[in-house]
């Protein structure tokens, strides 16, 4: 029998694709789950961060040499062929785009809306394609969505993931936003401040000391007292979005429904 909601999460406990504000920690993603959110809208990646994947990823028609090796790399094999293999008689999208990294939440009413017929096409399909298990995994990890909302398109606002999700409440997208600009700018004169500090580590290794102009001696000292007060303020504002999340309806201004009746109900046929 299935449990109220299923989660389908990697082995390891920390990974740069698990949630920032929780410490990229799969422990924290568990315990804060929002097991309403997943039964309201059935299926809910576990990742709120819409890098990579969203809104704008896979394009069946996109000419070879607009293909991105680094990024996507299962894009070549993104063909209508391997689409229609996959999903016979579906209509092709024009682009596939959901959040990466094939961790998910699914209620077990959506896994019942897909018919058992579909589970094993699929797993046919991966045990029997002759492409290679690094690729068709990552094909599979950007249909997950599809297979269980029916969306091509699917990505949820990211501050209404981290409130109605997980109980961290910004109050709002633009004060979301403003927040990760803030630490968007932390890290930019962190790595600015480590150019400095890693140039007096290797004096340090080779007993010797870094002679600082002036003017790099005024711009450490404002780096780091910048940092710092940055630093404080981003913890402030991360402890006030974990106390918003307390309150119901804080967290209620926050929540968003997603339309479920695009299930489709294709089952494959002739797979013995």
């Amino acid at each position: 029998m299935l449990p109220d909601t299923v989660l389908f999460m990697h082995a390891h406990r920390r990974a740069w694709h698990n949630n920032e504000l929780m410490g990229q920690d799969t422990v924290q993603i568990i315990k804060r789950l929002n097991h309403d959110r997943v039964a309201r809208l059935g299926y809910m990646n576990v990742r709120c961060h819409h890098e990579p994947g969203c809104p704008d990823w896979i394009h069946m028609d996109r000419p070879g040499g607009d293909f991105d090796f680094y990024h996507k790399p299962e894009e070549i094999y993104w063909r209508r062929n391997i689409w229609e293999e996959i999903h016979p008689g579906a209509p092709i999208p024009p682009s596939i785009s959901g959040i990466c990294c094939a961790q998910f939440a699914v209620s077990r009413e959506r896994i019942r809306q897909v018919p058992l017929e579909r589970f094993i096409h699929y797993r046919r399909w991966l045990m029997t394609t002759a492409m290679d298990d690094q690729f068709s995994g990552r094909i599979f990890e950007y249909i997950w969505h599809y297979i269980f909302t029916g969306h091509e398109v699917y990505c949820p606002a990211m501050n209404t993931c981290y409130c109605d999700g997980y109980g961290i409440c910004f109050g709002g997208r633009q004060k979301f936003d403003d927040f990760f600009k803030k630490r968007d700018r932390r890290n930019q004169l962190f790595q600015e401040l480590d150019v400095f500090q890693k140039k007096e580590d290797e004096a340090k290794k080779e007993e010797k000391t870094v002679e600082w102009s002036d003017k790099e001696r005024m711009r450490i000292a404002e780096l780091r007292g910048i940092i710092a007060q940055l630093d404080k303020e981003i913890e402030a504002e991360r402890n006030a979005a974990l106390e918003r999340g307390k309150d119901p309806k804080m967290r209620a201004e926050e929540t968003e429904t997603w339309d479920s009746s695009h299930i489709w109900d294709y089952a494959p046929k002739n797979d013995g």
